[in-house]
C-alpha cells in the first residue's frame, strides 16, 4: 500500500493515521505521582492521567476510583482535589442554599 499526500490538508485522521503520521499523537499526560481527587457522582479516586485536547475542550482527567477499582474519563468540571489540610485545602462547605 502506498500512500502520496500533495498537501497538509489531504491528511484525514482515521485508524492507521497514528502510525503514519506520528504529528497526530493525542495529547495525553501520564502523572507521576497520581493527584487524589474526588469525580461528583463517582466518587473518590486517584487521577494518574489528563488529556488535553485543546482550549475548546475541558480537560478530561483519567481517575481510578478508590471503591471498585473503575477507570473513568471525566471532564474538568466535575473533578475536584481532595482536602489536604497541610496545603492549606480544606474539605468544600455544603451551600446553606442546597
Amino acid at each position: 500500500m502506498q500512500f502520496k499526500i500533495q498537501k497538509a490538508s489531504d491528511i484525514r485522521p482515521g485508524p492507521f493515521t497514528l502510525s503514519l503520521f506520528p504529528c497526530y499523537l493525542l495529547p495525553f499526560t501520564q502523572l507521576n505521582p497520581s493527584l487524589p481527587v474526588t469525580v461528583e457522582g463517582k466518587g473518590k479516586g486517584s487521577a494518574f492521567a489528563v488529556i488535553d485536547y485543546g482550549e475548546e475542550y475541558n480537560l478530561i482527567w483519567v481517575v481510578a476510583l478508590d471503591n471498585n477499582g473503575e477507570i473513568w474519563c471525566s471532564p474538568n468540571p466535575k473533578v475536584r482535589m481532595r482536602c489536604n489540610w497541610t496545603m492549606g485545602r480544606k474539605a468544600p462547605v455544603a451551600n446553606a442554599a442546597e
